[in-house]
């Protein structure tokens, strides 16, 4: 990480909120490699920092079931001000579930669930941002999917909170987000199925998708969509971890 680097509107990191948090360790080691740190948070609380690559993108933080809050991955979004985000968030026809708050000697966030109740986090590190690879590794978070019923309300919603703009993918149909003027697609949006709420949904790389798919479904997983192929680009297969949160195993094309 270079100190006062920012690559503001990308996603910087990754959280999962559960109810089981030495499960989900085991679960998400076994079927990804991925590594963990622990660090208290407070209150005997642990988080647990996953080490992918020899890098930290993600954590994972139990959620007590008494706090009635369903476990989920959520996505943190750079921001230059969380505090006006958040502001922006709501005037847009958002809300913040959780209000602007520091997390000591890093920096600064807020939960925010879009019009249609996507969660995402706005988050300002102190540091700077952890400068991205030149191109995603097996185990590393590669793309984020909004699932939406109002594209042009989500891209007016969310280009006024985090500076997104409509971005071009190839020759690729769809809607999807720019980082801003220029810069680097990172996420698309799709319609909801069978009634599904609005969500996002994170994408993590893996080397071959079927034996993924297996190892995750033998670890308790649900398979909720085996296959989706993304013509020129990949394969993706969507999960339910056994706590219920959604992930996607994504295999690039070029790494069959």
């Amino acid at each position: 990480m270079t100190q006062g680097t920012y690559r503001h509107g990308h996603f910087v990191w990754h959280e999962l909120m559960t109810p089981d948090g030495a499960g989900a360790e085991k679960f998400y080691g076994d079927l990804l490699g991925w590594k963990f740190r622990h660090t208290e948070i407070g209150g005997g609380r642990i988080y647990r920092l996953i080490d992918v690559n020899g890098r930290e993108q993600g954590g994972i933080l139990e959620m007590p079931v008494s706090e009635g809050i369903p476990s989920h991955w959520v996505g943190y979004v750079s921001v230059p001000d969380v505090d006006s985000a958040a502001k922006v968030a709501e005037a847009k026809g958002g809300r913040a579930t959780c209000a602007p708050m520091d997390i000591p000697n890093i920096g600064r966030f807020a939960y925010l669930l879009d019009p249609e109740g996507a969660g995402f986090v706005v988050y300002h590190d102190n540091r700077g941002d952890q400068a991205p690879r030149e191109m995603p590794n097996i185990g590393d978070f590669c793309w984020d999917s909004l699932t939406t019923t109002n594209g042009d309300r989500a891209l007016a919603f969310y280009g006024a909170v985090v500076g997104w703009v409509r971005g071009k993918f190839g020759d690729a149909p769809g809607l999807f987000f720019a980082a801003g003027e220029g810069q680097d697609v990172i996420a698309d949006t799709d319609a909801p199925q069978d009634g599904a709420r609005s969500s996002w949904t994170t994408h993590v790389v893996v080397q071959n998708l079927d034996n993924a798919r297996a190892k995750a479904e033998s670890l308790g997983a649900k398979i909720l969509a085996p296959q989706i192929d993304v013509p020129t680009v990949g394969k993706m297969c969507i999960i339910a971890d056994p706590w219920g949160s959604v992930i996607s195993l994504f295999e690039p094309q070029m790494a069959a």
